[in-house]
């Protein structure tokens, strides 16, 4: 019978590979506080850190599902406790919208994520990603400020994606800061943009040129 840390690593490498497929195939259960006694003492240390990695995994086949249609960039990180967690983006190309849907969000085994919903315009002068929707879950887990530290190496892969497309490169994020006063005050939120690089007018609109 495998240990857990095996199976942990074994999911471990899945989440490495990206290998959607085989991911797909995979049958996940958690261990629930019932089924702990029945674990040798050994893997009694693991518990947490095996239903962190099989939540991330059923969490990443039901994302999967109900993207199928788009285009799908993973990026692999580890959170702040050293975990394994994604980014993953969404772009929805084949929209009959006015702007392209890109929808950008952290994936792992924690409740607690964030995400940015954004919509790509291409003018006849220049391309732009506006920002609608930037949010996180809870504040201050980390999961919004690894959207915005990574955020221009996310914007070189969907870059990638749009020249594939025949589309021009996004050369501003634009944007207007609006804060949900339940997870995150303006001012910390507006901290948080200036800190990344973020200009902020008078009228809260945000702004960053690539």
């Amino acid at each position: 019978m495998e240990t857990l840390d095996i199976k942990i690593n074994k999911m471990k490498q899945y989440i490495n590979t990206k290998d959607i497929s085989a991911i797909n195939k995979l049958k996940l259960s958690v261990i629930k506080d019932n089924n702990k006694y029945n674990l040798n003492e050994d893997d009694f240390k693991y518990i947490d850190e095996y239903n962190y990695y099989v939540k991330f995994l059923r969490n990443l086949k039901r994302y999967i599902k109900s993207n199928d249609k788009k285009n799908i960039i993973i990026k692999e990180y580890k959170d702040n406790l050293d975990r394994l967690m994604y980014i993953i983006i969404s772009i929805d190309i084949n929209t009959i919208s006015v702007g392209i849907p890109v929808n950008i969000q952290t994936l792992s085994g924690s409740k607690n994520k964030a995400y940015m919903e954004c919509v790509y315009y291409q003018y006849k002068e220049r391309s732009s990603l506006y920002i609608n929707n930037f949010r996180a879950i809870k504040s201050k887990k980390g999961y919004g400020r690894k959207i915005l530290i990574n955020l221009k190496d996310i914007i070189r892969d969907i870059n990638k994606v749009l020249k594939e497309n025949n589309l021009k490169e996004i050369k501003i994020i634009e944007g207007l800061l609006v804060a949900d006063e339940n997870i995150i005050s303006e001012k910390d939120l507006r901290n948080l943009y200036k800190k990344y690089g973020f200009i902020i007018d008078n009228q809260n609109n945000i702004s960053i040129s690539l």
